[in-house]
């Protein structure tokens, strides 16, 4: 295999992008696109089926968070509004039943667990496992043996038993974040909960009870059980890998939009918007810009990406130099800048 089609979180900026691309040269791959994960799951469901639909990508994996809402008219898949939390996913619920379990074996023993990495990954292992025990289960044990000793030597254990209520409780706030995610995406893509027709899951963690419920409360209706969360992406990426090949009779067509709005930074610090967010892709722009001092030969522009109007409050995707303008007093020399975003959501400009 010296080709692949890679899938990333939608919200990942134009430098992570890029850096998969540099990761694919690195092991010899040639990356022949880069799509998103919920766009991906999309395809999954919908090719071959002349649908006419349109659905909500909740995807909710191991690390990061992804929403999109997609048009699927047949073979066209047409994204109209994406958005996320590239640190928000599992871990995090894990996270919490690992500080809760910490906190209530200080407060019995006083002694601090954090710090010892053994007892540390026994603690993580076992509260993955419970995690996804109490999807489908209304308790469990949380037990691990000699987990640590007292100072004079005496084997201390953990003791607990987890309910799906505590669990509910110490991760409603990630759950509620995702939704309120879910809410500006909606707006962005100019619809309501009424318009979409169905809300497909992705990702491990959609399979916890309390995610489930608070999405067919939010929309009104259960959400499909169209793809599987675990393979929907890879599948997607599959088919359109297939729909690239020369002797393919899958025409699939994908248009895209890019997470997070473009700009160059100001004279004042603020941003000055190239493309917005949620910007269809491919899409280039032409911007004219010119010199502000007397005989300057040189024009220096800081692109940023991010919907923060304070240019440091977003990622600097690079600083670009053009140089060999000819000397000319402020304002009298014209220079064209293109910006170019491709299918996979990467810049380049000239």
């Amino acid at each position: 295999i010296n080709k692949a089609v890679v899938t990333v979180p939608a919200y990942f900026s134009d430098r992570q992008r890029q850096s998969v691309k540099d990761a694919g040269k690195l092991v010899g791959l040639e990356v022949v696109r880069i799509i998103n994960e919920p766009t991906a799951a999309s395809l999954a469901y919908g090719v071959a089926r002349h649908l006419n639909q349109r659905v909500c990508v909740y995807d909710l994996g191991g690390g990061t968070f992804d929403v999109s809402i997609i048009e699927i008219r047949d073979q066209v898949f047409e994204v109209k509004a994406t958005g996320g939390d590239i640190f928000l996913g599992g871990i995090d619920f894990d996270n919490a039943m690992i500080h809760y379990v910490l906190r209530e074996f200080q407060s019995k023993t006083g002694i601090d667990l954090s710090a010892d990495p053994v007892a540390m990954q026994r603690i993580k292992d076992l509260a993955e496992r419970t995690k996804i025990d109490l999807s489908s289960r209304e308790e469990a044990p949380f037990n691990i043996p000699f987990v640590t000793m007292t100072p004079e030597g005496q084997p201390l254990n953990i003791e607990m038993r987890f309910t799906r209520k505590l669990l509910e409780k110490l991760t409603n706030d990630l759950v509620d974040r995702t939704l309120k995610i879910l809410a500006q995406v909606l707006v962005d893509s100019g619809h309501t909960t009424q318009d979409i027709d169905e809300v497909l899951l992705v990702g491990g963690q959609t399979r916890m009870p309390i995610v489930q419920e608070r999405l067919t409360k939010f929309f009104g209706k259960p959400p499909s059980k169209g793809v599987h969360p675990d393979e929907a992406v890879a599948i997607g990426a599959a088919l359109y890998g297939f729909s690239l090949t020369d002797d393919t009779n899958l025409k699939v067509q994908l248009l895209d939009v890019i997470p997070m709005a473009i700009g160059l930074e100001r004279a004042d610090g603020n941003v000055h918007t190239v493309f917005p967010r949620n910007s269809p892709i491919p899409n280039a722009k032409q911007i004219i810009g010119t010199t502000s001092l007397p005989n300057q030969t040189e024009l220096i522009m800081r692109i940023w990406q991010g919907d923060h109007e304070l240019a440091k409050r977003n990622e600097q995707l690079g600083e670009f130099c053009f140089s060999g303008i000819r000397a000319a007093p402020a304002g009298q020399v014209k220079v064209e800048i293109t910006f170019d975003v491709n299918i996979e959501g990467i810049l380049t400009m000239t």
